[in-house]
């Protein structure tokens, strides 16, 4: 299981907590909807609003279309377990 630990972007404090998070399986990235916490090019962790979710029934893929904020739009192809970078969990 790959983990990572990060802190969260609008953790503005002097000394942010530090967080271990996990990344998702093409399997639960198939069922995301609503918020989910995401990892950016800095290395910290956001809260991004999932837009669709695209499956095709003769591939594997999964294409996950997110927002952040007002203007910030993205979409993650996401081919088998290890090429999901993005999307995390927080590991209790």
């Amino acid at each position: 299981m790959n983990t990572i630990t990060a802190t969260l972007r609008s953790d503005k404090r002097k000394n942010p907590e530090v967080k271990t998070y996990r990344f998702l399986t093409a399997d639960e990235c198939r069922s995301l909807t609503g918020r989910v916490k995401a990892l950016d090019q800095f290395g910290k962790i956001g809260e991004v609003t999932i837009t669709s979710v695209k499956t095709w029934k003769t591939r594997p893929e999964v294409q996950v279309n997110w927002k952040f904020g007002l203007y910030e739009y993205g979409k993650e192809l996401i081919e088998t377990d290890e090429d999901n970078r993005f999307f995390v969990a927080e590991v209790c």
